[in-house]
């Protein structure tokens, strides 16, 4: 019977048989795994399927399965009219006996369904059938009921012929729709990310490893493409990532930019699938598209014969169907944010990548304040009729997709437009997603009739490579088309001579991350090599110098960058959108020292708050880094002695904010007012050269008192010095895995760790799920996995759980085994460190000491309490943010790299203070407990935070001083006192807590619950706790000031409930921990009294300075 009259009963039947010969061959010569063996009859059933069920134009795409890591459906179904896709089917492992379980491959199914179309996923029996406006619900049909014997034959078995219906509801035909350009970008950036696995699954194999002649062919034209790429464009797409990255961004945001082009030459889908193909092969030889040679050099190299685009076809190809039957409305050409699109790309594509290269649309109103306040600088400071006059050349170093060069178009003055004598502008931009948005917007503002849109350049180039910093044009690239290479060479020389000074104005909002990820050293020497004046003088740098890794932050190296380009005796202005902590941190001081001396005018405007500081904010980005904005401008060559302005509007709120910058900016285009008169005159002074004002103090009193510790590793001549050396708490890395505030709950998690057989997303599932950092499969791999198993499977396993000073009044137990920390602290990207030498002080019995938080700006609003005491080993995060250094009893020597070190803890004070309070007592030992407890004492008084504010409350790099003084019976008051406040902080030591509390926590005494969380109302003074069933329990009683009691940066009561919640207790909240808890708010009550008694004594202190030493 032909198929023209074959039934689907009668399809079936023949599928059938073709599956059981396939399958028991595969089984006799074992050549075929069980998913392979159904793949081929599959196939040849599907190729057949239309015709049977009266469906035409049908094109059916079959993947063959080769490298194990291909993400590609095994089949797509398209309409070969309309170029309409039907969907996807997806193949799974063949089982004659088991049902297949759609639960497993979830994950899988839910990315091709956001992709919008239709998901079947088969064993060759079993049919699962998905749909994108359904994406929870699935239908599952099998051809025949299982399970199958190879005794029966499988075509008599009963046919199921309800799937008839379902294979023609798949095969509906796909019709044009218009979607939001939201819809279109995340569409597109989903496709992206699936060409750039492909990619980077092909880059990574050597070439000849291929298991065909045609991946071969793709392995060694994608290879020929990197080295073109590197070569040409960017050396740092040596990186197979991303150069992965890069290539996959090219293809689909040239599909989309030609999409823009000629969606509105036509309404047929198959025309516009054939235009949208061939539109960049054609633009390689069109001028017209001179404005994205980095594109149409990459369109040459992947249009070869050689190439061809191979396995990479598939996802490009579902991107030009999927774009053939998307169009627009009139508006959405016209009316579109692109800026903000571009963020959505991102975020659907990689958020990691967002946060790495720091891409987050400038706001508009930021945007236009920025440009007027450059003009206002340039007609102001350096006479000029205005900055965007012909002979200027104002240049975005980092444009993404446009923004400032846009506003500096509508700021052009009426008389530059008439004359059409126009500044150069220009913009560079690395990414390839940005660059092609920013040119089609520039294009689409050339339509539209604005002046100069055409004007602008912006050029495919990374800004901080050593040919664009010296303005040297490198040699051509060697390999690739001839065309590709001559493109790729335009594009690099256009971009060096443009960076070619003179320049008079470069402003921005350069990427802010902090990893500084993509910019190798090895690449890019010159940038790291002008860094240096931006970094203290060799002798100052230490190996543990923490401050020093925000240097490596990127927006800093555009900073110095756009120093290095502005001429020092010629006008020059740097506007640059900053985060708020370069205005201040210690990181940067040497930065602004450099800024301080080379420029004639500095202007210095936070307008948003860090947010990690835990306050609350109304910022206008969407990041947790506070913001600032940062104008440098000089004429001729600087005295060294700038006039620096400051103003600060973080008090508004976001609207406010926006209207300020409105209202401004006006301002400034119309003359009106003086341009910075809401700035105030800043004294800028070293050591520091902060660029914000600092809280005014005792400056010469509090200089009287006693350093904490040394400057750098040993106590320089003259430094007066409490303790000799300290070191941050231990960071664990798997802090989640390693920790838990019950004993036996953390034993027994430990256990499941330690199986590895035991799949990862089981031991997720039991012991993490709901926290908001579970443990990640690289960190705890299976190999940290079977030595916890090790471990932990001993005799003597409990010998490696240990107290933990966890959180300030939350103390917890830590499975503590050096091997794993060592192993741990191994895998690099500084999730773990072991600190050896907390641990040896700690072997000591006895020993102990307190923590402190680094920077108290970085850790609240306003100044509190910013220590706790630390009588097991210590956390790292003891505080919010930084790392919480420890101040023992007994410290060993500092280990140093290559020498032997010796462990012993030797004891830590001081010898010049241990020599001053001799009349004090004449036991050093003893002498050392007091002189500690005295410290913690004052660290720990409100009297001593509050009057001393201005010196404490600043970014890391500055530790305390302490006052101490030499009459016996204050000093022998306040050791007391600091003692006893210490004790209250070990949980070792009973106590029994104050009846009253206890009654107030009769909510929830004797009950069991899951809880989710709490609330705390300060305005009721009330705790709220909420279980995982809805309930709530209020909790009155305990006093605001225990409710709100902050400790370097922890809400104490709220930190203590977080790790009781569901997600991390990991069994019920029983008596016994309201009984704890009842346990902690009498120690923290108890505290309250002594610290008052400690200011008291403070003051006695501070009132009579004759009695310091």
């Amino acid at each position: 019977m032909s198929d023209g009259h074959m039934d689907f009963e009668g399809l079936v039947k023949e599928y059938l048989q073709d599956l059981q010969s396939t399958y028991r061959i595969a089984l006799d010569t074992g050549e075929a795994t069980p998913e392979l063996s159904f793949r081929p009859p599959l196939h040849r059933f599907f190729e057949r399927l239309p015709q049977v069920i009266d469906v035409t134009n049908v094109g059916v795409i079959f993947e063959p399965r080769r490298q194990a890591k291909a993400g590609r459906p095994d089949w797509r179904f398209h309409d070969s009219n309309s170029m309409g896709i039907f969907g996807y089917v997806e193949a799974k492992p063949f089982d004659p006996n088991i049902v297949i379980d759609p639960s497993r491959y979830r994950e899988q199914i839910n990315l091709y369904l956001s992709l919008g179309y239709k998901v079947i996923l088969s064993d060759g029996i079993d049919f699962v059938f998905f749909d994108p406006d359904q994406p929870e619900r699935l239908t599952l049909r099998s051809l025949v009921a299982k399970p199958l014997s190879l005794r029966f034959p499988w075509r008599n078995s009963q046919i199921n012929t309800d799937l008839q219906v379902n294979f023609s509801n798949f095969f509906q035909a796909p019709s044009p729709r218009i979607l939001s350009d939201s819809q279109i970008i995340r569409a597109m950036a989903l496709r992206a990310k699936k060409i750039s696995e492909d990619i980077l699954e092909l880059i990574s194999l050597d070439e000849g490893s291929g298991i065909d002649d045609e991946e071969n062919r793709n392995i060694e034209a994608l290879h020929g493409l990197k080295e073109l790429l590197t070569t040409g464009h960017d050396p740092d797409l040596c990186d197979n990532r991303k150069f992965a990255d890069m290539v996959s961004q090219v293809l689909v945001f040239g599909l989309l930019y030609a999409h823009r082009h000629l969606v509105s030459t036509t309404q047929d889908t198959a025309e516009l699938s054939r235009s949208l193909h061939h539109f960049w092969i054609e633009a390689i030889r069109q001028d017209g598209a001179n404005r994205l040679r980095p594109f149409r050099a990459l369109a040459e190299s992947l249009s070869t014969e050689e190439m061809g685009l191979g396995l990479l076809m598939t996802w490009y190809s579902d991107c030009v169907l999927f774009l053939s039957h998307v169009f627009l409305q009139n508006e959405q050409q016209h009316s579109v944010n692109y800026h903000s699109l571009y963020e959505q790309f991102l975020s659907a594509y990689d958020p990691q990548v967002r946060i790495d290269f720091g891409a987050y649309a400038t706001p508009e109103p930021l945007v236009r304040y920025v440009v007027a306040f450059s003009d206002w600088i340039a007609r102001t400071k350096f006479n000029h009729r205005s900055l965007f006059i012909y002979g200027n050349k104002i240049i975005d170093p980092c444009c993404g997709t446009g923004t400032f060069l846009e506003e500096v178009l509508h700021a052009l003055p009426p008389q530059t437009i008439r004359e059409r004598r126009f500044p150069t502008m220009a913009g560079f931009e690395i990414l390839p997603a940005p660059y092609a948005l920013s040119q089609y917007r520039l294009a689409l503002l050339a339509s539209e009739g604005v002046a100069a849109a055409d004007e602008v350049k912006v050029v495919m180039c990374n800004t901080l490579s050593d040919a664009i910093i010296d303005s040297v044009l490198p040699e051509p690239p060697s390999s690739g088309p001839t065309a590709a290479r001559q493109l790729f060479q335009s594009e690099r020389e256009e971009a060096v001579t443009l960076a070619t000074p003179p320049i008079t104005a470069i402003i921005g909002n350069p990427p802010s991350s902090d990893a500084g990820r993509h910019i190798d050293r090895r690449t890019h020497k010159r940038i790291y090599e002008l860094m240096e004046e931006f970094r203290p003088p060799q002798v100052q740098r230490s190996l543990r110098q923490n401050v020093q890794k925000q240097v490596q932050n990127d927006f800093l190296k555009f900073v110095r960058w756009a120093c290095h380009k502005l001429p020092l005796g010629e006008p020059g202005i740097l506007a640059f959108v900053v985060p708020s902590s370069f205005l201040k941190h210690v990181s940067y001081d040497n930065a602004r020292q450099w800024l301080f001396n080379n420029f004639t005018w500095i202007w210095a405007l936070e307008f948003d708050s860090d947010s990690r500081t835990g306050i609350r904010v109304s910022n206008l980005f969407p990041t947790r880094q506070g913001r600032a904005l940062i104008f440098c401008a000089r004429e001729n060559q600087t005295d060294g002695n700038p006039e620096v302005k400051c103003l600060s509007i973080l008090n508004l709120d976001s609207s406010a904010k926006v209207e300020f910058f409105q209202q401004k900016t006006d301002e400034l285009n119309s003359n009106a007012g003086q341009g910075d008169g809401d700035f105030e005159t800043l004294e800028v002074t070293p050591p520091n050269y902060k660029f914000r004002p600092s809280i005014p103090f005792e400056q010469e009193i509090y200089e009287r008192f006693w350093q904490l510790c040394p400057h750098g590793q040993t106590p320089s001549l003259g430094e007066r010095v409490i303790f000799l050396r300290h070191c941050s708490g231990v960071k664990l890395g798997i802090t989640a895995a390693l920790v838990h505030v019950d004993q036996s709950i953390l034993l027994r998690r430990l256990r499941d760790t330690g199986n590895v057989n035991m799949p990862f997303g089981t031991l997720i599932e039991r012991w993490f799920r709901g926290q908001r950092k579970p443990p990640q499969e690289d960190s705890l791999n299976i190999t940290i996995r079977h030595e916890i198993g090790v471990h932990i499977g001993s005799r003597g396993a409990r010998q490696y759980l240990r107290p933990y000073s966890f959180r300030p009044f939350s103390p917890a137990y830590v499975f503590l085994c050096t091997p794993i920390l060592t192993r741990l602290a191994g895998m690099g990207g500084g999730g773990s460190r072991s600190r050896p030498e907390i641990l040896a002080a700690y072997s000591l019995d006895g020993n102990f000491g307190f923590s402190v938080a680094p920077a108290p700006e970085d850790i609240g609003e306003s100044i509190h309490r910013f220590s706790s005491f630390a009588w097991h080993i210590p956390d790292n995060d003891l505080c919010t943010r930084g790392n919480a250094h420890v101040f023992c009893l007994y410290f060993p020597e500092y280990r140093r790299p290559h020498r032997q070190w010796d462990d012993r803890p030797r004891l830590n004070i001081s010898g010049e203070l241990l020599q001053s309070l001799g009349h004090v007592e004449s036991n050093r030992e003893t002498l050392a407990k007091k002189i500690l407890f005295y410290s913690y004492g004052i660290l720990c008084s409100n009297a001593y935070l509050d009057r001393f504010e201005g010196a404490l409350f600043h970014t890391a790099g500055e530790w305390p001083r302490i006052p101490i003084t030499q009459y016996n019976s204050l000093f022998e008051r306040l050791v007391d006192l600091g003692e006893r406040l210490a004790r209250l902080e070990n949980f070792d030591s009973e106590i029994d807590a104050d009846e009253e509390i206890i009654n107030a926590l009769s909510p929830i005494r004797n009950r069991e619950m899951d809880i989710r969380g709490i609330e705390i109302d300060l305005n009721a003074a009330t705790l709220v706790v909420e279980t995982t069933e809805g309930g709530e329990y209020v909790i009155d009683g305990i006093g605001r000031e225990i409710l709100d009691y902050d400790i370097a940066g922890y809400s104490v009561l709220k930190e203590w409930f977080k790790w009781r919640t569901r997600p991390y207790l990991r069994r019920t909240f029983r008596d016994e921990d309201a009984l704890s808890l009842g346990n902690v708010i009498t120690r923290i009550h108890r505290q309250f009294d002594i610290i008052r008694l400690i200011d008291i004594t403070v003051n006695e202190i501070l009132s009579n300075l004759n009695i310091l030493i």
